[in-house]
């Protein structure tokens, strides 16, 4: 009995039926933002192919070797290693779904091993100065700032909130009262969250809030971060220029300017959001926090990924309180 040849399923189309799924499931804007480009460049790669005729060598020799070729003519450098892993990371999560809904198959309808699973993610080692040294974040808290650059730095620091969370929150998401800020918007269920305001911060955002009446801002609505005049600036990926108005939430690129800029200031190089991050969470290892508290006020998926991120840290608290012990 001859068998009729199914309609060949395209990359392309797999990857905007994923999408769409991510979508519907309520997944983070910033990850579908980010697994976008890699699908579309994986779809214009596979072109129209059926994406169960695509082996692992053609997904290895074939679309990873074009991909860092392609980057680094863009970037005149070869991609790091968690830049693939990431790369590598966003083909898996496709090619499982496609597995998970019956749409890896050949021409006959048959199912297709998934080529990934021969695939080993690349090996990314750990960073060791990822967070703050006590030196470092003294200086960093005790230089000369502006109202935003204050209000940025400082907030991030004392709430280790990710920088995608700290953008999306609302006025009436951080209560000085309660001393709680409402984390709803997070790029997993785990990371809806409540996070205490220490007292490092109370006065950081009273004063941010005084200068944004003064810049003549309404008070208690809109966006918490936010720009407070108007501006121009250039996107440093696509090279476009771009304005903002007072009130208007600010840029993910704005910050990690800001940040950078202040951290040259004490001296500090590459600062950046996430090492605020991490500096809040070595803090509360070292404090001898518990790490499921950690792993929870971080907006972690699983302790693993705490333990993971902060196995050095631990190693450490845990050989000085072997040695406090025997003394």
């Amino acid at each position: 009995m001859s068998v009729t040849p199914l309609s060949p399923i395209t990359a392309g189309d797999i990857a905007d039926a994923f999408l769409g799924r991510l979508k519907r499931e309520g997944c983070a804007p910033d990850t579908i933002t980010r697994y976008r480009p890699i699908l579309d460049a994986f779809a214009q790669w596979a072109g129209e192919r059926s994406l169960g005729s695509i082996s692992a060598t053609d997904i290895d020799e074939g679309f990873f070797a074009q991909w860092d070729k392609d980057f680094e003519e863009r970037n005149g450098r070869e991609p790091k290693p968690d830049t693939r892993r990431a790369v590598h990371g966003t083909l898996s999560s496709m090619y499982s779904y496609a597995v998970n809904f019956g749409k890896l198959r050949d021409e006959a309808g048959h199912p297709v091993a998934n080529p990934m699973l021969a695939i080993k993610p690349p090996k990314v080692k750990r960073r060791k100065n990822d967070w703050l040294r006590p030196a470092q974040d003294e200086d960093l808290l005790s230089a000369p700032m502006d109202e935003l650059e204050a209000i940025l730095v400082l907030f991030l620091r004392w709430n280790g909130l990710r920088l995608s969370e700290a953008l999306a929150l609302r006025e009436q998401d951080v209560d000085v009262v309660s001393r709680t800020i409402y984390v709803d918007d997070s790029k997993s269920d785990n990371g809806i969250r409540e996070v205490p305001i220490p007292d490092e911060l109370v006065l950081a955002i009273k004063l941010w809030r005084e200068y944004k009446v003064r810049r003549g801002l309404p008070a208690g609505v809109g966006f918490f971060l936010c720009t407070t005049r108007s501006g121009h600036w250039r996107d440093l990926k696509t090279g476009r220029k771009c304005s903002s108005a007072p009130g208007q939430p600010l840029k993910p690129q704005q910050v990690e300017k800001i940040i950078r800029r202040v951290g040259e200031r004490a001296g500090i190089e590459r600062l950046t959001p996430h090492r605020l991050r991490r500096t809040y969470g070595s803090v509360l290892v070292n404090g001898g926090a518990r790490l499921q508290s950690v792993s929870k006020i971080l907006g972690h998926s699983n302790t693993k990924v705490t333990e993971d991120s902060y196995a050095q840290l631990m190693n450490e608290t845990i050989r000085r309180e072997i040695l406090d012990a025997l003394a």
